[in-house]
């Protein structure tokens, strides 16, 4: 009985976090999306490749996210809600991710453009390309941060455009490496602020939540149903924030903030401020472990849940009888 009691709150608990994970996940999705957090990385990965274009190069972020090549793909990304926010906010919208062929497309076709256009007869394609590549790149700005390595490669390819191209791709996808590392570290910034955030405002209290499931037995089989049918949902059940938290309520656990104790009368409601240090400091470690929990991710504790549940559904081992 204890061990199916310890078992139902873990699992009680763990639904908790999934769910609150899953509206966090959902919030940060949705911020990121509006304000182009992905499009401000792609750009400042490609101001660390090409500059900025501040001098006037021919090849730069501003020239490569123009190209003919790049522009489908912005059109793609285009959004008329997104688009007003974003204008808000003073952050333009864009692309958020570019294959690593297109890059070198288009760095090739702006260094050494495939044909020149003569409005007195057919375009004709001006001498060998690798040659005009090497011609544009020493016109760079010695400011410009491509110049020094486009040289190199240029060099190592002896005159190969293959080759050229396959190590302009490998460039690339290694500054892009190191942009996506610079997002995840600025996404779990965010998750960990709107955790803290939502926990506080809504007195997400780990230690109150597990104290009355196993004080009430009635909840915490309610919980333990509504578990189950989350794991049988899978994994992306396709719920909005606003369903999530519709889910949240409907488990009736200890959630949110009620007026102020009565001076008379104090309430034993476990979602009243506390009264005294000790109480305080319990309640901060509540809510502290909820917000470590919540930052470790939606998936984590779906597959937290899924094992949990698979134990439950599986009972005690049965006893053997020793045989002689």
């Amino acid at each position: 009985m204890f061990g199916s009691a310890a078992l139902d709150v873990a699992i009680g608990l763990v639904l908790v976090f999934l769910l609150f994970s899953l509206v966090v996940s959902k919030i940060n999705e949705t911020a990121t999306s509006l304000l182009s957090t992905r499009h401000a990385g792609l750009r400042k990965g490609l101001e660390a490749l090409l500059g900025d274009g501040s001098d006037n190069s021919v090849l730069s972020a501003d020239t490569v996210l123009g190209h003919a090549l790049v522009t489908p793909i912005q059109a793609a990304a285009k959004s008329n809600l997104g688009t007003r926010v974003r204008n808000m906010f003073g952050r333009a919208q864009g692309i958020s991710y570019l294959p690593g062929r297109t890059f070198s497309a288009a760095v090739l076709d702006l260094l050494a453009p495939a044909a020149a256009a003569d409005p007195g007869g057919p375009a004709v394609a001006p001498g060998d390309p690798m040659q005009r590549a090497l011609d544009a790149v020493s016109g760079l700005s010695p400011t410009n941060p491509a110049r020094a390595p486009l040289m190199r490669m240029l060099a190592d390819a002896q005159g190969d455009r293959e080759r050229f191209r396959q190590t302009l791709e490998h460039w690339f996808d290694d500054t892009m490496d190191r942009v996506s590392g610079w997002y995840k570290r600025y996404v779990q910034r965010v998750i960990l602020v709107v955790s803290i955030v939502l926990v506080a405002s809504l007195n997400v209290d780990a230690v109150n939540i597990a104290q009355v499931l196993w004080r009430v037995p009635t909840e915490r089989a309610a919980v333990a149903t509504a578990a189950a049918a989350h794991v049988t949902a899978g994994r992306n059940p396709g719920q909005t924030a606003d369903q999530q938290v519709q889910a949240i309520t409907a488990l009736k656990l200890p959630i949110g903030w009620t007026p102020p104790h009565a001076a008379a009368a104090p309430s034993i409601d476990p979602r009243h401020a506390p009264i005294g240090v000790a109480a305080w400091l319990i309640k901060l470690l509540g809510l502290a472990l909820t917000v470590l929990a919540l930052s470790l991710g939606a998936p984590f504790w779906f597959d937290a849940l899924s094992k949990l549940g698979s134990l439950r559904q599986s009972g005690p081992k049965p006893t053997t009888t020793a045989h002689p």
